[in-house]
């Protein structure tokens, strides 16, 4: 099992000069965290803007710093490239990218102003689109992934329906917390059992990237 990476997500320096902030900076490292913790392999990329540009570069648009033949070629060696890998590894679980980038966004990329377009638009970056088959995510939604489980738990039904919806999210590389492997069950009823449950489920939530709820 592993994953496709743009390589700048494990090494930030390779990105254009003034566009990193910290909180992109923890956003790829939750998202390493979480291939860790399922044994997701993360396998880099080919930078097509680090070859082409150099580092150090300045921030720029596809069609005001890329949009060359030589570029093109060079993208077209890299598809070949990343085509190998998946021939020999079998299809990734998905292509992680950065969205706003013109080689590598998943959603969006800076392509550059043309025919009364703005600059950004939807879509994929250049380097991205040449791969529609692979799935791609962003790294803001693939960091995305602690969930707090909020559901009934008062009978053994309850219980076992949320044990089996657990398993299909850990299945799918989510990290659960799950209310009742805590101790909050009809059993517990006295105040400092209650403050307890209550105060751990507190900071479940709040540590949680996403609730999902039985209703």
């Amino acid at each position: 099992m592993y994953v496709l990476c743009s390589p700048c997500i494990l090494s930030p320096a390779l990105r254009a000069k003034g566009i990193t902030h910290p909180s992109d900076i923890a956003l790829f490292a939750k998202s390493i965290g979480r291939c860790k913790k399922f044994g997701i392999e993360v396998v880099p990329l080919p930078c097509p803007e680090t070859q082409y540009l150099g580092p150090n570069r300045e921030p720029g648009t596809f069609l005001e710093r890329l949009n060359t033949p030589e570029f093109a070629t060079l993208l077209d060696e890299l598809t070949v490239k990343v085509n190998d890998i998946v021939k020999e590894r079998g299809q990734p679980l998905c292509i992680l990218g950065v969205n706003s980038s013109p080689t590598c966004g998943v959603t969006s990329t800076y392509y550059g102003a043309e025919n009364g377009r703005p600059p950004k638009r939807e879509g994929r970056g250049v380097f991205y689109a040449k791969f529609p088959e692979i799935p791609a995510l962003d790294v803001t939604e693939f960091s995305q992934y602690r969930v707090y489980l909020a559901a009934p738990l008062f009978s053994e039904a309850e219980r076992s329906y949320n044990d089996a919806i657990t398993e299909l999210l850990k299945a799918h590389c989510f990290e659960v917390f799950l209310p009742q492997e805590s101790g909050d069950n009809h059993a517990v009823r006295s105040r400092e059992e209650q403050r307890r449950i209550f105060t751990r489920n507190k900071r479940a939530i709040r540590d949680a990237d996403i609730v999902v709820a039985i209703i």
